[in-house]
């Protein structure tokens, strides 16, 4: 493979396309196999620069839906789709690389695009990366590394690293053995529909003593049985059956839950995992991917803490819809809401969104500005950063961005305050001794102000939070 590929997946940005009015219509031709369509109206986008339409491209060739089977032509449709924002085409480049023994390193390039893939709010990287340290493959085997990115992948609702979380703690492989816990997350998994952990939980329904009940095993072998027609399916209907046999006297119980299994829906991702477990679940640290030196880096060479907006209440349908109709109401009336709430971070969590999903540089800024005026030191970072380099604002400003850069120091966090003093070495070595001397004045003026003001007490300090 071309070396020039390679340097791209490195290389690249998460910027969101633009979305034209038929990209719905064009996915729901897809999705309903009418390919011919889907292909017409996905090229007339893809020629507008749409991320979505260019990563459906890279799909129907790589599938063969609706047209001939192409790799090469998929591959250059997720480059495309990559370079613009596309999470989904950039999980596609990296499993490209990784899983491809032709390409020179492609293990070691594949994990890392990976990793800066799953940083930037993939579920689908995670789980990958889950795998790969599962298994061992191109890595040491690593079920603690595994756990780590099945949980986060989990928290986002992927059902199949709901399903393989569950098996963690069930077998005791990379955490302590938590049947209970793995239960839970067994039937989180299943209620969204994925048959492996459907039938892993009817299995432990009907036949082990620590979770036996018939008549729901009865339903989910039902559930099975009418999702799925191979073989998974036939045996589901075999044991349901049995089942039936065992529970006949039981009328009353047998009706009700075949009237459940009649009335089952899969559940949205989203509405797979509770609100309290995302604000109280620790996520995990894993070395070379959000551990403390390795964010360092990441921030250090340009990158966004792009934290989960789930603790600020926004939800992946919310953000998902907003990508597509451009309408921010929902999203920053929501921010908005938290920030009543004394979640301060959640102004800087607008701004990554605006600078990394929107490439939308100016509104970043205004809401860096909100979030810096509240006093959380990331914002502050960021917004130093926009002056620095001269996005979303005039013309940079060395004393505004040296001036953020002195205000931001007052952090506990130890990592975003190693970042913060290293950028101002940076500046430090290219400006002048006025201009530093005009950004350490116009700070200290600036927190004089704030200490008149009395700032409100906030719950939410804006601290680092990963996912």
């Amino acid at each position: 493979m071309p070396s020039k590929f390679i340097l791209t997946i490195l290389g690249t940005t998460f910027f969101a396309g633009s979305v034209c009015a038929g990209l719905p219509e064009a996915i729901r031709s897809y999705e309903a196999g009418l390919y011919a369509d889907a292909l017409s109206e996905f090229t007339y986008l893809a020629d507008e620069q749409d991320a979505t339409a260019l990563y459906y491209l890279g799909q129907m060739y790589e599938n063969g839906q609706g047209v001939e089977k192409d790799t090469t032509k998929a591959t250059e449709y997720y480059q495309k789709a990559d370079a613009l924002g596309n999470m989904q085409a950039s999980v596609q480049l990296a499993k490209t690389v990784f899983y491809d023994d032709t390409i020179e390193n492609n293990k070691e390039i594949g994990l890392e695009y990976l990793k800066k893939t799953a940083y930037n709010g993939s579920a689908d990287a995670l789980y990958e990366l889950g795998e790969i340290y599962h298994t061992g493959n191109g890595v040491d085997k690593d079920y603690s590394y595994a756990f780590g990115y099945y949980l986060m992948a989990s928290m986002k609702g992927e059902k199949r690293a709901q399903h393989k979380l569950a098996l963690s703690y069930i077998n005791g492989r990379g955490t302590p053995q938590d049947f209970a816990n793995g239960i839970k997350w067994l039937a989180r998994s299943a209620n969204q529909g994925y048959v492996l952990a459907q039938k892993e939980l009817a299995d432990y329904q009907s036949s082990d003593s620590r979770l036996l009940n018939l008549p729901d095993a009865y339903a989910w072998y039902s559930i099975i049985a009418a999702y799925n027609s191979d073989d998974i399916g036939t045996e589901a209907a075999s044991r349901r059956d049995e089942i039936a046999q065992k529970i006949s006297k039981q009328q009353d119980v047998l009706l009700k839950k075949q009237l459940a299994a009649r009335n089952w829906r899969p559940i949205t991702p989203e509405q797979s995992v509770s609100k309290e477990d995302l604000l109280n679940t620790p996520m995990p640290i894993i070395p070379g991917f959000n551990d403390s030196v390795t964010v360092q880096k990441r921030l250090s060479g340009g990158a966004v803490l792009y934290a989960d907006g789930a603790k600020y209440g926004i939800t992946p349908v919310m953000l998902e819809t907003a990508v597509q109709t451009k309408d921010m109401t929902q999203l920053t009336k929501t921010i908005e809401d938290a920030v009543k709430n004394g979640h301060i971070g959640a102004y800087a969590y607008l701004g990554d969104l605006f600078h990394t999903r929107f490439n939308d540089d100016t509104s970043a800024f205004t809401w860096y500005l909100k979030g810096a005026k509240q006093g959380d030191a990331y914002a502050k970072y960021q917004l130093a950063n926009l002056y620095c380099e001269g996005r979303g604002v005039e013309a940079p400003n060395v004393v505004e961005c040296y001036k953020w850069l002195v205000s931001a120091t007052n952090t506990e966090d130890e990592t975003l305050g190693a970042t913060i003093a290293q950028a101002m070495r940076d500046v430090e070595s290219q400006a002048t001794p006025e201009e530093i001397e005009a950004g350490k004045t116009a700070a200290a003026q600036m927190a004089e102000e704030v200490k008149k003001e009395a700032p409100k007490q906030n719950k939410d300090s804006g601290g680092f939070n990963f996912f």
